[in-house]
């Protein structure tokens, strides 16, 4: 019997006896996707929670749509992004979410290892359920005020992850191969591996956000966090302030460039026709507040910025 046939079917679970989580503040709710606190990087491009990692995946055809979901600051906003387009997500997408959710949670794991690893293990030998009030394929729905009823895929993953996370050395989950299936793109680009093989740091370790208490963040809507697009330039916490690296000199400002200047850039997508359009928009309309308001100049799409990503600044 295959994984995905076994974690196909539906379990009854007993509340007082289980590990529940509905609410990312309670006390397992770290266990949600929705949770904040728990930043990722895939290939470079910072992304607040692993329901926003999970949605982006089901559109690697379309990079837009991914930079839409990646960019939105609440983990509910990002789900509803992707909604109006789930008719054209991957064609394989019911034969392979399984195996995308479990690796978005190997990738939380990996990359927020203190703070994860705790909380799977706080939930001992119980089964670790999600209380749904809609969906019973991942979570489980309740049927009575102690009874829960449902696949419960979320949580049987997670059950596989605390297993491994007591069985195998940290080192071996501090890695996590990009997954064998067709099309596992980020922006247009293959997914790399995450952090490597010997036990050293994950080369996609991202700092979990602190409050000014020096408290972890845990909102469902994290405080400023630059997202990246694709990962021309990485971005660095400085004092509270989110700047460029000194090392990365092809940023440009968009609301100071010239025509030239822009077309000299090479930005993808951007000649010397659209440079032009987008300085005459700029002296007609006033400067642009996001990179996202270039989509108002005529001839750039959600597809361009996401090429774009941070090879400029506003």
């Amino acid at each position: 019997m295959t994984t995905a046939t076994r974690i196909c079917q539906t379990r009854t679970y007993h509340r007082a006896e289980s590990a529940v989580f509905l609410k990312t503040r309670e006390k397992y709710g770290g266990l949600s996707n929705m949770a904040g606190g728990f930043p990722l990087e895939v290939n470079g491009v910072k992304i607040r929670t692993s329901e926003a990692l999970y949605q982006a995946c089901r559109f690697p055809h379309i990079p837009g749509i991914q930079y839409e979901i990646i960019t939105q600051r609440s983990p509910m906003t990002a789900k509803m992004k992707g909604k109006p387009h789930r008719s054209n997500s991957r064609t394989d997408w019911d034969a392979v979410r399984i195996k995308i959710m479990r690796w978005c949670l190997q990738v939380k794991l990996a990359q927020n290892w203190d703070k994860f690893s705790e909380l799977l293990l706080e939930t001992g030998d119980m089964p670790i359920v999600e209380h749904s009030r809609r969906d019973d394929f991942w979570g489980a729905k309740p049927v009575d005020g102690e009874t829960l009823v449902g696949t419960n895929a979320l949580g049987r993953l997670l059950m596989e992850l605390r297993e491994r996370v007591k069985d195998e050395p940290k080192e071996n989950l501090l890695y996590v191969a990009p997954l064998p299936i067709d099309g596992f793109l980020l922006y247009e680009d293959p997914i790399k591996a995450i952090g490597c093989r010997n036990g050293c740091p994950s080369e996609g370790q991202a700092e979990l956000m602190m409050d000014d208490n020096g408290h972890d963040r845990v909102s469902d809507e994290p405080a400023e966090m630059e997202v990246a697009s694709p990962p021309s330039a990485q971005i660095a916490e400085t004092g509270g302030n989110y700047t460029l690296p000194i090392a990365d000199c092809s940023v440009i400002n968009i609301n100071n460039a010239t025509a030239s200047g822009l077309a000299k850039a090479k930005l993808p997508g951007i000649g010397p026709n659209l440079a032009q359009r987008i300085v005459d928009y700029r002296k007609e309309k006033g400067p642009f507040e996001s990179r996202e308001d270039l989509t108002a100049v005529p001839g750039i799409g959600s597809k361009t910025i996401a090429k774009i990503g941070t090879k400029i600044t506003v």
